[in-house]
């Protein structure tokens, strides 16, 4: 008896692993941004600030935007972009990333000609002009989807910058950092700071 009971269990296991599930809809910012009951939470001092689900969305959108902007010449990132939103301050992103991806050396080629070197520089000064542009759209994206917080709240994003010790890094940053209020980033008001 016992095993006509566990051969019927066994058999109708394969019908219930055929259920299907329906996947969630992707989300970004602005799709969670719509969802008042996800996009912010009301801490206890009554103020009301994002939700980390909204943060993650940004992020996400954001290493998205980095890894697509040059299909032929990508933009190493060397890490995902992290946030945390301090209360009384605003919204504080940060990532790390070297401007292409850099080749190294090896047994098979332990250095790089001064020509190779020149190369490399002008790829990276090429792709420094694309990161701005993209910092810049995902902090005013940023301004845009935290509709929850107040217009005071800071929205700052800083982008580290990797070089290798044999490099030329004339004219290339170690840090970008671009920030403001969000009432100003949605005026266009944006202050970048570079760090040598």
């Amino acid at each position: 008896m016992k095993l006509c009971m566990t051969i019927m269990v066994l058999a109708g296991l394969p019908a219930f692993a055929q259920i299907k599930t329906s996947q969630p809809a992707a989300r970004t910012p602005e799709t969670v941004a719509k969802a008042p009951a996800a996009s912010s939470v009301v801490t206890s001092s009554g103020t009301p600030r994002p939700a980390r689900m909204l943060l993650r969305g940004i992020e996400r959108q954001f290493d998205d935007k980095i890894a697509g902007a040059d299909v032929n010449d990508r933009i190493d990132l060397l890490g995902q972009t992290r946030s945390i939103y301090l209360d009384g301050y605003g919204a504080v992103f940060t990532t790390e990333l070297s401007l292409i991806e850099t080749p190294g050396t090896s047994s098979f080629r332990p250095a790089f000609s001064d020509a190779e070197k020149t190369a490399i520089h002008d790829r990276k000064m090429k792709h420094l002009d694309l990161l701005k542009t993209l910092m810049k759209d995902m902090v005013t994206t940023t301004a845009g989807a935290l509709t929850s917080v107040s217009f005071n709240d800071r929205i700052v994003l800083q982008v580290r910058l990797l070089y290798l010790p044999w490099e030329n890094v004339t004219g290339l940053p170690a840090q970008i950092t671009m920030q403001g209020d969000r009432k100003g980033i949605l005026a266009g008001l944006i202050q970048t700071t570079e760090e040598k």
